[in-house]
């Protein structure tokens, strides 16, 4: 270990990620959904203007495959759909009427609630995201120079 410091930090980052995580498993828990069909609905009403499989999968930070695979389940249940655009092979992803009512029951539940904890930090919100942006990339780029 480094520094006593750095450790002492790092249980309690670890300690507020995991807290964190915990606060949105509870909830798709509660609402009794699958974690990767919320995050599809949530990463819809997340993206008004409209969003591709391939940019579901990048937001989420999940495989391809995965997304796929829940999204051909979510339109099964008929709560979404898709339409190819136009002189691609990407298809953007929609909430269908039934899709709309289940998303604003849960996703966007969760949405106005990150929205209204952001509001309550005030100023200080910002500092965080930059703050937490900049942990996260020297994170990444030690880990590449660790590997």
């Amino acid at each position: 270990m480094k520094d006593e410091g750095n450790y002492r930090h790092l249980i309690r980052y670890n300690d507020i990620f995991k807290k964190n995580n915990d606060i949105y498993n509870d909830f798709i828990r509660k609402i009794g959904m699958s974690e990767c069909a919320f995050w599809i609905l949530y990463s819809i009403k997340a993206a008004p203007q409209g969003i591709t499989q391939k940019e579901i999968c990048e937001m989420m930070y999940e495989p391809k495959q995965t997304v796929n695979s829940a999204i051909k389940k979510l339109c099964e249940e008929e709560y979404l759909y898709l339409e190819r655009l136009e002189n691609t092979r990407s298809k953007s992803v929609y909430l269908t009427k039934k899709g709309e009512e289940i998303a604003d029951k849960t996703a966007l539940i969760m949405i106005n609630n990150e929205a209204e904890a952001f509001e309550r930090m005030g100023e200080d919100g910002e500092e965080f995201l930059r703050l937490y942006d900049k942990y996260t990339e020297l994170l990444k780029t030690v880990c590449n120079e660790n590997i």
